[in-house]
């Protein structure tokens, strides 16, 4: 799989493109050609201010896994530490708005959801080799109304 070249020249760049994109177009055109990608809300754990990024997915029984990777860099992704801070997430998927609930995985049902996000996004591999932390695997789940 070709990681986008705008995601190693400027990664935040390439993420504010891409919800644009995403918003846009209600999620039909984003910048993750041939991969699905959904739009994650959180709110900030100092700020209290919402913050959006996109993010890799892949559907799973009644929920999505998402990876909280950040390229593998050493500390976890801002909006992972939100998510363990205060539990709100809002998902985007396609045009489609709505609430979730948030599984951090582990053990064997970790090592399955991993495994299924490398096969479809193998890069995975090479971020987790990039750091000592262990990446977290998320499923999110829509709440129920």
């Amino acid at each position: 799989m070709n990681v986008p070249p705008e995601i190693r020249d400027s990664p935040r760049r390439f993420v504010e493109k891409h919800i644009q994109r995403y918003l846009d177009s209600n999620g039909t055109d984003t910048l993750w050609h041939g991969v699905p990608s959904l739009l994650i809300t959180t709110l900030g754990r100092k700020s209290g201010m919402k913050r959006r990024t996109g993010l890799i997915y892949r559907e799973y029984q009644d929920g999505y896994i998402v990876i909280a990777s950040q390229g593998g860099e050493p500390s976890h992704p801002s909006w992972f530490r939100n998510v363990q801070a205060n539990g709100f997430v809002e998902l985007q998927v396609g045009p489609e708005v709505f609430d979730a609930e948030v599984t951090v995985t582990s053990g064997a049902q970790r090592e399955e959801l991993w495994n299924l996000m490398v096969d479809m996004w193998p890069e995975f591999e090479a971020y987790q080799a990039r750091t000592e932390r262990r990446i977290p695997v998320l499923l999110l789940r829509r709440k129920p109304t």
